[in-house]
């Protein structure tokens, strides 16, 4: 048998670093689940991740809220989107802005994902969640996004 689920929520000694190294044993695993909510994660070790994303063959559900992500861990997990199997994202109660979303909202057409969830983050343009929402309806089988 094999470990499918991992949940290591809420455990604030994970950081940049241990995001990393999870990051690292990510592509070997037969994880289809990860949560790593309420960490103190942050951009670095959210690009880590978002790294290991694309060789992850098995992970369709990745849950990263309220881990210190702002823009520049936002910009790399959807530049990992479109070759990630992630069908199910938690971004909720981050630090990404405007220009985050826009770029996660980008990369959703061409993504597998099924459920986003981007509410509590540092959305300053009123506008914003009106595009990033037309933007990820564009694919062929939108997702459920929230704001």
């Amino acid at each position: 048998s094999s470990l499918t689920s991992l949940d290591l929520h809420h455990n604030n000694k994970i950081g940049d670093k241990s995001a990393t190294a999870i990051a690292n044993a990510l592509p070997n695993s037969p994880l289809t689940s990860l949560n790593l909510s309420d960490n103190k994660i942050g951009d670095e070790g959210a690009s880590a991740i978002a790294d290991a994303l694309p060789r992850c063959s098995s992970l369709t559900s990745l849950n990263l809220r309220n881990t210190k992500i702002g823009d520049e861990g936002a910009s790399a997990i959807a530049n990992a989107l479109p070759n990630s199997p992630l069908t199910s994202l938690n971004l909720r109660f981050n630090e990404i802005k405007d220009n985050g979303v826009i770029a996660i909202a980008q990369a959703v057409p061409a993504s597998k994902l099924t459920s986003l969830d981007l509410r509590g983050n540092e959305i300053r343009r009123a506008h914003t969640k009106v595009r990033a929402t037309q933007i990820a309806q564009q694919g062929p089988n939108p997702p459920t996004v929230s704001f």
